[in-house]
């Protein structure tokens, strides 16, 4: 009877924790001297503006921050070095914020609050097991924000739980890269050839020439027509040269690294054609476009997108000059147009040489046409970075470090990219079948706050669903994570008493179990 009673109880609490609403978490690592993006004064304190950089908001520590207003229900186990976050209230757009705090049913522990910057710690002891809830409030003077956030107190484990449990090793981020390429004959760099296009998805992306990766030696070939990167994290530490390729990056975090002298940047500016023409010189190529959809970019200032038109072809005195290329477009949903060069291309020299000269040394006696200078664009989409792509790699990740109970990074992983798709989700149209998934399954605050317009649905793409997907995933692994359970659903320190052969034959029948119900939900 006690273990149906606790069985009903923690199907209770984990109904709780999937009606939560999202919240608004940000790791903060300050590293770079300049970042820019949807989060950027968040993340060094620092606002790119006019070249120069500023004091804005001095980040005490790494604690994590969530908005007033988006705060889940907050579950906390004893700890002597205590339990914190910080508080905030950027929607009310003010650098004078006060915050402030009410406990309702006094905890044990003590607590300390920050009216300034609206940290909040709490140290609770072995005495508290009851919840108890805060009531956070910020205010500029004129308007108000508050929230209620319960917190829920997980007891002490016994002795005989820590003795089983071990920490694994955390997964390298950057095994989980793939690349993939179709081809196909077409006109590039000045040769009919395969062209290729590439795409590469992964947690951490880096293009390293000291790093043979699954993307070493890539950078310099004259064969890619379309390149398309996916990445929670794309580090570029050499200066690659894509010559006449559209590259499109979707990523969390775009990180240029100088290294030896070498400046970090992407280059798709075509290659020349270094022969003499006795006839019509041909014209010189246009650059590669550059699409960015990025939550941040970091790093120091400078030309980190280049797409410049090829030159013309020059000649002799018999020829004709070709014009120059056209500089590339260059698109991106952060502010990059001071780190862009998408100038023209040059045109072709008439050198005062024999048709059959065999070099160019001579007089010049014309040059051809120059191209037309590229141009830059803003995009305002914010949540466009969020690919499904990266984000499969980013769970792929998660669940190996769950299975090496590596449970801090992933609760961190997992709270993080529920923050943020839920924000996504709140851009989309959607129809009323998917409102009620988010508020019958995921509890998602949106489908009844105005983040979702159900009065103009629309169907949703690919992308759109695969983040739902996504989402419907990480609430899975939250519930077991806040709720103390193994990857595998068991608690914490659980020992089988089964044999290892029995345990993995039910777990296989378990497979062939849930198979048709995962097809007949898709």
């Amino acid at each position: 009877m006690k273990r149906c009673l606790l069985s009903v109880l923690v199907v209770v609490i984990g109904l709780s924790a999937f009606s939560q609403s999202p919240s608004r978490l940000f790791n903060l690592q300050p590293a770079y001297p300049l970042t820019i993006g949807e989060s950027a004064s968040e993340e060094i304190g620092l606002v790119f503006s006019s070249h120069t950089l500023s004091a804005h908001d001095i980040v005490l520590d790494t604690l994590p921050r969530y908005e007033i207003g988006y705060i889940d229900e907050q579950t906390v186990r004893y700890s002597e070095t205590g339990y914190g976050f910080y508080v905030k209230a950027d929607s009310l757009h003010s650098l004078n914020v006060v915050y402030n705090y009410e406990v309702h049913e006094l905890p044990q522990g003590g607590i300390d609050f920050d009216a300034k910057t609206g940290r909040f710690k709490y140290y609770p002891t072995a005495d508290d097991y009851q919840p108890f809830a805060v009531t956070f409030s910020a205010t500029n003077g004129t308007d108000t924000l508050s929230e209620e956030v319960v917190f829920n107190l997980m007891p002490q484990m016994p002795s005989e739980v820590d003795l089983f449990h071990s920490r694994g090793v955390l997964p390298d981020a950057g095994d989980y890269t793939t690349v993939a390429e179709t081809s196909a004959t077409k006109y590039l760099n000045n040769q009919e050839r395969t062209a290729y296009n590439v795409s590469i998805a992964g947690k951490d992306v880096v293009f390293d020439d000291a790093i043979q990766n699954k993307v070493w030696g890539m950078s310099g070939r004259e064969d890619i027509e379309e390149l398309n990167i996916y990445a929670e994290r794309l580090i570029i530490r050499s200066a690659l040269k894509f010559p006449q390729t559209n590259i499109t990056i979707y990523a969390k975090e775009l990180i240029f690294e100088d290294r030896n002298g070498v400046v970090a940047s992407i280059n798709t500016t075509p290659r020349p054609i270094g022969t003499l023409s006795d006839n019509a010189g041909a014209n010189g190529a246009n650059a590669g476009n550059i699409t960015l959809y990025v939550g941040s970019v970091k790093g120091d200032a400078g030309k980190r997108l280049i797409a410049c038109g090829a030159a013309g072809q020059s000649t002799n005195r018999n020829g004709t000059p070709g014009a120059g290329g056209d500089g590339g477009a260059i698109l991106a949903n952060v502010d990059m147009g001071h780190f862009c060069d998408f100038a023209r291309g040059c045109g072709g020299v008439k050198y005062d040489v024999a048709a059959d000269g065999s070099t160019t040394a001579g007089d010049v006696i014309g040059r051809g046409a120059v191209g037309r200078d590229g141009y830059y664009v803003s995009l305002n989409q914010p949540y466009a970075y969020l690919h499904p792509y990266y984000i499969a790699a980013v769970m792929r990740h998660a669940n190996d470090a769950f299975i090496n109970n590596c449970t801090e990074e992933v609760l961190a992983t997992c709270r993080e990219y529920r923050a943020l798709i839920s924000e996504a989700i709140g851009t989309f149209g959607v129809n009323e079948g998917i409102i009620g998934i988010l508020d019958n399954v995921l509890g998602v605050k949106g489908a009844h706050e105005g983040y979702i317009d159900s009065s103009t649905p629309i169907e949703m793409d690919e992308n759109e669903l695969a983040l739902y997907n996504s989402l419907i995933e990480i609430e899975s692994m939250l519930f077991r994570l806040e709720q103390g359970l193994d990857y595998f659903g068991n608690p914490e320190g659980w020992v089988p008493l089964l044999s290892f052969e029995v345990y993995l034959e039910n777990y296989k029948n378990e497979i062939d179990r849930a198979i048709p119900t995962l097809y007949m939900y898709y």
